[in-house]
């Protein structure tokens, strides 16, 4: 609620109300016979089940502006009133197989399948059907090495899906008001053929543990390729309509996950542990499957076969008559994309004693590029930002890399260049490092807890979001203030970081 004059937009009050209704059933039910032979060499444990999910939700909004009076709190007392109403229904279930079969306490292959429906499928879409393989072998059990904790490799092999949204296979149309009148538009063009798009993966690793539990390491390979990916594609344009959810061609995931655990000091009174992770993946659009390239999200990121999904396409100064200055704009691909394609963490723990904790975590991406609304609007706005004049603070005629880009149509000299016209300017660098929290803990003497009637009292103290570090000074990497479709994230508009916090407590058992 904005009371009379509380605003210059809406000197007369505004009342806005929003109500969500949403309910959620499921359903979860299995079984399971397990079995062994008599010496216990060979296992097999079978699962079969169903489950079902059934999500309903009613949105109501209603602004009404123009108010005659202040202290009104109500719709009675607006002028205006404007309301809207979105119904949504969805259904989704299946069931599943699964066996499980183990040999000599070292063998162990599996083997299952699911079998999916949905209300949201396409009239010509009944079921799909996700397969599944596993097999692992410890084999440490057939190694004679004293340094050698565990040894296993294992393998797999599954398929998943990712559901359409309600009502993206049906035709609709919606209605708009004007003016006291109203008439009907196009909606959703509909699509008949819209199924889940699937994912089939095929994995492989092992898992090592040395020296008595103080070295861990996991290695996992994949490849993972989705088809009939779900878009929003947009229609032809002689259609009228606009996007619709359809199955595009084929995305290919390639990658590696690194995790390693030490233990570097393991004694009574000091124990320090150290961990980290690393992961990387190669994202392609290897198939359009004939559908031609389109904008995901916003007009910035597209999808075109031999690149990653969402790559950065901008509109980028060029040089048309070769005299060295910029004469036109047009969209290019920067080489860059908003996922990051290399990722990992870090962490370590110390303890001293059986008292005192001291423990860290931090994590860092890269290899990804991250897109500036917030200078783009303080440009628009006749704000530059001190950080995008590569030159230094007093404007040169002569610097090539003057933000924002200078030029004449006929390349005679320089002149002002639009924001709308130079977006290459900023995208950025997008790698970043973040210590996440420190924390330390302290269990305080049995003494002293006697002393004040408790079994167990600590302190502790944690800070989070404690350091920053990214290659460019306007943009937090992480941040995605636009929100979007299918989540690609890296583009921030204003967005602030999340807050640096500190807490301090006490914990007390009686």
């Amino acid at each position: 609620f904005q009371p009379i004059g509380f605003t210059p937009g809406e000197p007369t009050g505004e009342l806005t109300r929003f109500d969500r209704d949403f309910t959620s059933v499921s359903l979860d039910a299995g079984a399971t016979y397990s079995w062994e032979n008599n010496e216990g060499s060979i296992t097999s444990s079978t699962t079969v089940g169903a489950q079902g999910f059934r999500e309903d939700e009613t949105i109501i909004s209603a602004n009404g502006t123009t108010f005659a009076l202040p202290g009104t709190f109500d719709f009675d007392g607006a002028a205006i009133i404007t309301a809207a109403e979105a119904n949504q229904e969805i259904f989704n279930g299946g069931f599943y197989v699964d066996e499980q079969l183990g040999f000599w306490n070292k063998l162990y292959v599996g083997a299952g399948f699911r079998i999916d429906a949905g209300s949201s499928f396409g009239d010509d879409i009944d079921t799909e059907l996700y397969p599944k393989a596993t097999g692992s072998y410890i084999l440490s059990e057939d190694l004679d090495l004293a340094f050698v904790d565990e040894f296993k490799l294992r393998a797999a092999y599954g398929e998943t899906g990712k559901f359409p949204g309600a009502f993206l296979k049906d035709r609709t149309f919606s209605a708009q008001s004007f003016r006291g009148e109203s008439a009907p538009r196009f909606d959703n063009p509909g699509n008949a053929d819209l199924r889940p798009e699937k994912t089939s993966t095929v994995e492989a690793g092992f898992d090592v543990a040395l020296l008595s539990n103080r070295v861990g390491l996991n290695f996992t390979w994949y490849n993972a390729t989705t088809s009939d990916a779900l878009f929003q594609v947009p229609e032809q344009p002689v259609t009228g309509l606009g996007t619709q959810q359809r199955n595009v061609g084929e995305i290919s995931n390639q990658g590696v996950e690194v995790a390693l655990n030490l233990q570097v000091i393991n004694t009574p009174d000091l124990a320090w542990s150290f961990g980290g992770t690393f992961q990387y993946n190669d994202n392609e659009v290897a198939d359009m499957g004939g559908v031609a390239d389109f904008s995901v999200e916003d007009s910035q990121k597209r999808v075109t076969e031999g690149r990653p999904v969402g790559s950065w396409w901008v509109t980028t100064p060029i040089d048309t008559n070769g005299d060295g200055l910029p004469d036109d704009s047009e969209r290019q691909f920067t080489e860059g994309f908003p996922v990051p394609d290399k990722s990992g963490s870090f962490n370590t723990t110390l303890s001293i004693g059986n008292s005192l904790s001291i423990s860290g975590l931090a994590d860092w991406a890269g290899g990804h590029e991250v897109f500036d609304y917030g200078s783009i609007w303080a440009t628009f706005n006749g704000i530059f930002r001190r950080e995008l004049i590569l030159c230094g603070e007093t404007p040169d005629p002569n610097c090539a890399d003057l933000f924002p880009v200078q030029y004449n149509p006929d390349g005679t000299e320089r002149g002002r260049y639009s924001q709308s016209a130079a977006r290459s300017a900023f995208v950025y660098d997008g790698d970043w490092f973040k210590l996440r929290e420190i924390a330390v803990r302290y269990i305080l003497p049995e003494s002293l807890s006697a002393n004040l009637n408790v079994s167990r009292a600590t302190v502790y103290a944690t800070g989070r979001n404690l350091w920053i570090w990214s290659r460019n000074e306007l943009v937090d990497p992480e941040l995605n203030g636009l929100g979007g479709n299918i989540g690609l994230g890296s583009e921030s508009s204003i967005t602030l970081s999340p807050n640096r916090t500190f807490r301090f407590g006490v914990e007390v058992v009686f």
